[in-house]
């Protein structure tokens, strides 16, 4: 998989460092104000789903790893993709709806195998559950490892800001989006996910590129987001045919607390994508990017989660689904 940056925008705080290795298992650490931290490999149990495409040549896995519980402050948690897929997305989840609770700060690849998702309580302390999802692919008559330097990351860093920062990454040309995630970042470890999805986010629309967001909140820390696509191209060798993407959206009912929203669909899904949607005010942040594979009639589903978080703030959460064909 290749790791394409662009660093022309300024602002850049630190480079993710210390990825994982390749392999199948699940991983958890306890986290600091950067994601620099070793990560070791953890034998926690996994659960994997198979979805696959009306022509049975395009394959999807949804790996969803072990739930983690933490007794507060900032941690993170991985899961790495079976070994004969490539890794296109995944999501991650602060499990149900603790009170005060905690919020996520990343849900971005680690390397070419791994998801890698971060959260921390904020203000008050809060014991939380983490847990993270990797997505998979796999085309007929393409090799893993053909596959693998096909898929490509790209990446883009936001100008630093405080209360909202938001960033744009873009795909090669003619490349077919595929996810992507986002990682929050300040020196103060402040900083904390408000969206990560895909861009245009109209129903029905191709998806051209993806977009993060990140604010501070409560406490002012300058920072900024980091936003990740993944993508292939449209045309991959040795496939034999093309591809294309499309996004599908939800919005829940809106309201204060904690806003959720399940999404599910029997179309061949590789990217999930959230954002918490507010007005005027504190604002609201997410707490789950989740996806899942229901293991029925070739059925997949995104759950999604925002909150307002100690200063009330009413708004709701739209959920984002990428699904990918056969032209």
């Amino acid at each position: 998989m290749l790791l394409k940056q662009d660093l022309s925008i300024a602002g850049v705080l630190f480079a993710v460092s210390g990825l994982i290795s390749a392999g199948t298992g699940c991983a958890v650490e306890a986290g600091t104000a950067d994601v620099t931290q070793d990560r070791t490999e953890s034998v926690a149990s996994a659960h994997s789903e198979l979805l696959t495409d009306p022509t049975g040549t395009i394959q999807v896995v949804i790996r969803q790893c072990a739930i983690q519980s933490f007794s507060g402050g900032l941690h993170s948690t991985s899961c790495t993709v079976p070994s004969d897929f490539v890794m296109i997305g995944g999501g991650g989840q602060v499990v149900g709806q603790p009170v005060p609770g905690a919020l996520l700060q990343a849900s971005e690849p680690a390397g070419s195998s791994v998801w890698y998702i971060q959260a921390k309580d904020h203000v008050v302390g809060s014991s939380y559950q983490l847990q993270a999802a990797v997505v998979g692919l796999k085309l007929a008559g393409v090799s893993q490892s053909a596959l693998q330097s096909l898929v490509t990351i790209t990446q883009t860093v936001a100008t630093p800001a405080g209360h909202s920062t938001t960033a744009f990454a873009f795909p090669p040309a003619g490349h077919v989006v595929l996810g992507g995630g986002a990682l929050a970042t300040s020196p103060g470890g402040q900083q904390l996910l408000s969206g990560t999805a895909p861009y245009p986010t109209s129903t029905g629309s191709v998806p051209s590129a993806w977009v993060a967001s990140a604010k501070d909140h409560v406490v002012s820390d300058i920072g900024n987001v980091k936003a990740f696509v993944i993508s292939i191209p449209a045309c991959p060798p040795g496939f034999g045919a093309c591809l294309t993407s499309k996004v599908v959206r939800a919005t829940s009912p809106s309201g204060g607390g904690y806003r959720s929203i399940t999404m599910s669909s029997t179309s061949l899904v590789t990217g999930f994508g959230a954002t918490a949607d507010y007005g005027a005010g504190a604002g609201r942040l997410l707490t789950a990017i989740w996806p899942t594979d229901l293991a029925f009639g070739n059925e997949s589903t995104l759950f999604v989660n925002s909150k307002d978080h100690q200063i009330a703030s009413p708004g709701t959460t739209t959920g984002f689904q990428i699904t990918l064909s056969r032209i």
